[in-house]
């Protein structure tokens, strides 16, 4: 599309993956029923521009037990909202679980540290070798601050963040993430209220960081790590307003949408 108005210019496929899970096998592992609101006020707020243009193409998955939705499962989710896009977002809402390989996030067939889950690490392995020019992987879930911490590198760590990557992350690695089965989880409440205000005409993740760290989570210490100096809007006034942003940061780095 090189030659046309900047203003003219149409964004790649953009699709957030908005995963939440609600229950599991093991007792030891309390349910979190505001998984399931996080996932409704996230995809609420990224589905659509402020003047209802289109914006991500959205995939909710609130998973209960009965489902039986696996972390083999989980995987094949992201594999598939992967391809063909330019820009993929994934939000991850429930347990989090730090061990000797990093992050685990659990899925409903999580029991204990050597049974299923999947390690951030094969996810970020996954998304490393993707096409998608830009990634940005959202995590409201305990030890969350684990999921691309070089600090805690050791012979077992082999993926790190590649350019166009960012991770926002709820709490610090030791912290847990809180939230209220009434409502969503603290972390996602402040991300969704920066969404939806309209302080200024485009909010990027950087934004979503300092208005989540800004605030009163009460224990939580939201983390964000990223290879990447320019980020697309993840809300804007218009799709046009978010495509000029796009093709901005697509020039700079010399890629043609």
């Amino acid at each position: 599309m090189a030659g046309e108005a900047a203003g003219e210019q149409v964004s790649g496929r953009r699709v957030a993956l908005l995963v939440g899970i609600v229950d599991y096998e093991d007792d030891s592992l309390p349910a979190l029923e505001s998984t399931a609101k996080d996932v409704e006020i996230m995809k609420s707020a990224l589905e659509t521009h402020w003047d209802t243009s289109d914006n991500f193409e959205v995939i909710p998955k609130i998973v209960r037990l009965y489902e039986k939705f696996t972390a083999p499962h989980l995987v094949t989710e992201i594999e598939s909202a992967l391809d063909g896009a330019s820009h993929f977002l994934f939000y991850f809402a429930g347990h989090g679980i730090p061990g000797k390989y990093g992050l685990q996030l659990a899925t409903p067939e999580k029991k204990d540290n050597y049974d299923s889950g999947i390690f951030f690490d094969a996810i970020l392995h996954r998304i490393n070798g993707c096409d998608a020019d830009e990634v940005t992987i959202i995590l409201d879930c305990c030890h969350a601050g684990l999921a691309g911490d070089t600090g805690i590198a050791d012979a077992f760590r082999w993926t790190q963040l590649r350019e166009g990557v960012t991770v926002l992350a709820a709490t610090e690695a030791e912290e847990e993430a809180w939230s209220d089965p009434n409502s969503p989880g603290r972390f996602t409440e402040k991300l969704a209220e920066r969404l939806e205000s309209r302080e200024s005409p485009t909010v990027t993740v950087l934004d979503l960081f300092s208005y989540a760290a800004a605030a009163d989570l009460e224990g939580q210490t939201p983390v964000l790590r990223t290879f990447g100096s320019m980020f697309s809007p993840l809300r804007a006034e218009s799709k046009k307003v978010a495509d000029v942003h796009a093709h901005k940061r697509a020039l700079a780095r010399g890629i043609q949408l």
